[in-house]
């Protein structure tokens, strides 16, 4: 009887539920990168979504081993003005799609380290399908960390180490709103308990069509400086979450 009725609770658990599913997932280990080129931007490179091509004024990333592993390097030259940026854009995608709009919550988690303070230049966002930013981590004047939820900002008192490998982790709710809830998380990479963790609530309303997800962007824009990004997952989340 234990056994039928254990059975039974584990049908009811599984009932209704939804299995998390990747929509872009990326560590610059497959043969389509080459050291030292930009990541390459034609459609089905990628097994979910794609690399987006940028316009005039942004600088790409370029892959480049950091610490004995594979990454994104973004660089902006030490000539150059801040007006342009080195930045990077992943297409959400799912089943081979190259682009696709995202209604389900979602959580993106990567690795990023800074070869120095990019104050006020700096930031790591997700997008909805109105081309605004829903939830973003950055970097203030002084070189604490900052996140932005839907346009609200709260300012932890952590600073970033430049050279240090660090996790980011956002998790988005779905078909987001004015009462919904979005948190985040930074830990020193390879460590199980953050540094700090956030929520907040989305700030201003969404408009009709924009309620999806579509991407993130990950830039800078201090000259002589690298962003350096790697071991991203995005991936929606289950019902039950």
């Amino acid at each position: 009887m234990r056994h039928y009725l254990a059975a039974f609770i584990a049908s009811l658990a599984l009932c209704g539920t939804a299995a998390a599913e990747p929509v872009f997932k990326e560590n610059f280990d497959a043969a389509i990168y080459t050291e030292g080129a930009p990541l390459p931007t034609e459609v089905g490179l990628l097994s979910h979504g794609r690399w987006m091509p940028l316009g005039k004024g942004n600088y790409p990333g370029v892959v480049q081993v950091e610490d004995g592993s594979p990454c994104a390097a973004l660089h902006v030259p030490r000539a150059e003005v801040k007006e342009n940026a080195a930045r990077i854009i992943g297409v959400f995608g799912r089943d081979g799609n190259d682009r696709t709009a995202v209604a389900e919550g979602i959580r993106l988690r990567l690795n990023f380290k800074c070869s120095a303070l990019l104050n006020e230049t700096f930031f790591i966002q997700i997008l909805g399908s109105d081309g605004k930013s829903r939830a973003s981590v950055g970097m203030s004047a002084d070189g604490r960390i900052t996140f932005s939820f839907g346009g609200k900002r709260q300012m932890p008192e952590i600073g970033f180490q430049p050279g240090r490998w660090y996790t980011l982790e956002l998790t988005m709710p779905p078909s987001p709103g004015t009462l919904s809830t979005y948190k985040a998380a930074l830990y020193e990479k390879g460590a199980a308990t953050p540094l700090v963790e956030k929520s907040g609530r989305v700030a201003r309303s969404v408009e009709p069509g924009g309620e999806k997800y579509i991407s993130f962007e990950a830039m800078h824009r201090v000259p002589g400086e690298t962003l350096y990004v790697d071991d991203i997952e995005v991936e929606t989340l289950s019902e039950q979450h």
